[in-house]
């Protein structure tokens, strides 16, 4: 039988959605916990502590997903840069800006 045992160094309140409905998703990557919910995301050092940025509904225009590991990668719509068709991009995990964006195809 295999046992673990979790402790909470840390928590903190999200930014408030002004969505009527968003579930937010939690994403662990490059030394950052990163929340994505519809129209925003941010990011807290792992370690705990102030946000390290964070992106709302006046940079956002669609729901985006963050994905951890190696690297921090998004993708959709939006709070990275506004796109009007769906994209993938590499997020500077300090700064939540791009480093690289791939634009899909169409709308």
């Amino acid at each position: 039988m295999v046992s673990a045992t979790i402790l909470l160094s840390w928590e903190t309140a999200l930014p408030k959605s002004k969505a009527r409905f968003s579930t937010p998703d939690v994403h662990i990557g490059k030394g950052i916990v990163g929340v994505t919910w519809f129209k925003g995301s941010v990011a807290y050092p792992i370690t705990g502590g102030e946000a390290l940025w964070s992106k709302g509904a006046a940079q956002c225009s669609y729901e985006v997903r963050l994905g951890g590991g190696r690297e921090l990668i998004a993708s959709g719509r939006g709070c990275v840069q506004k796109h009007s068709r769906r994209a993938i991009w590499k997020v500077d995990p300090r700064t939540g800006e791009p480093e690289w964006t791939y634009k899909g195809a169409g709308r």
